[in-house]
């Protein structure tokens, strides 16, 4: 009876040990994502969302953008807290169809503009949005563009080849505790390439009593 019950134990004891093994669960073989690496805008922090973004290659430090037929505001901008200056060169592809330039928002996704030194249809447009009025053109053909924001003044410029820079307008701005700078587009009726961006914080002349 002894000898009974011990086998009965024994048979007892590897049975849970058989179960146990089987409901062990398998390990693990699925792998936590990595996060996105960070996109690099170059000179700039963030681009609004659209389905044809600005592409910025890395090593030429150009500014790509898609042909795109699409009337929505495509924005590639930094937030500055100073007087700032920034050149853009213009593309050098046919600008007739197109419709892009140098904003100035309030908001990084371009939404609330201040002012927009822009191209539309190849001739030049200074004003307080990006839908400019057609009938307010400087029938030039410049090769770069500058927007300033200096003691709560914008002012536009643009050059041609080696010319010196000619001003188009001044515009008085209310204070803002940051601004977003930088280039945008809408309707672009072929691919267009920004090749020389520069931003840039004005030189300001110390005090005299610090002289």
């Amino acid at each position: 009876m002894k000898q009974l019950t011990l086998a009965v134990g024994v048979l007892g004891l590897s049975l849970y040990m058989w179960v146990a093994c089987t409901n062990t669960p398998a390990p693990s073989n699925t792998v936590t994502a990595a996060a996105p690496a960070p996109i690099d805008l170059g000179i700039f922090e963030q681009q609004n969302s659209h389905v044809a973004p600005f592409q910025y290659d890395t090593l030429t430090q150009a500014f790509h953008l898609a042909r795109s037929n699409d009337d929505a505001l495509r924005f590639v901008s930094r937030r500055s807290e100073q007087d700032f200056i920034m050149d853009v060169q213009l593309p050098k592809q046919s600008l007739v169809g197109s419709t892009f330039g140098i904003l100035l928002a309030t908001d990084a996704a371009g939404e609330y503009p201040i002012a927009a030194l822009q191209v539309v249809d190849g001739k030049l447009v200074f004003a307080p949005s990006t839908r400019a009025n057609s009938s307010n053109v400087l029938e030039v053909q410049a090769d770069y563009i500058r927007m300033e924001y200096i003691n709560g003044q914008a002012a536009a410029y643009y050059t041609i080849g080696e010319d010196k820079i000619r001003p188009i307008a001044i515009q008085q701005m209310d204070d803002e505790a940051a601004i977003y700078i930088g280039i945008f587009a809408r309707n672009t009726a072929q691919d267009l390439s920004f090749e020389d961006i520069e931003f840039s914080h004005p030189e300001i002349e110390p005090p005299l009593s610090e002289k």
